[in-house]
């Protein structure tokens, strides 16, 4: 995953703690061809997590219009 050493800023030594951030941001992300999170697919519901209030939201991220998927990841991580 290159979002995961993106994170890391060059010291591999955290990918271990981040590791589980970065596949629960991965699985949780909306995607660009289909429009929904995977388990809006499996479900055919809203996800509404609970952690939504402790974690920021999408609309107060640093967002750059040139930012690919990876970059994406590693910004919702930290």
């Amino acid at each position: 995953m290159k979002a995961l050493v993106k994170a890391c800023n060059s010291n591999i030594r955290d990918w271990p703690q981040l590791l589980a951030y970065a596949l629960w941001v991965d699985r949780t992300m909306r995607s660009f061809l289909t429009g929904y999170m995977p388990i809006e697919l499996m479900t055919g519901k809203a996800l509404v997590m609970p952690t939504e209030r402790a974690i920021t939201t999408r609309g107060a991220l640093p967002w750059r219009t040139e930012m690919n998927r990876e970059k994406l990841i590693a910004v919702r991580i930290w």
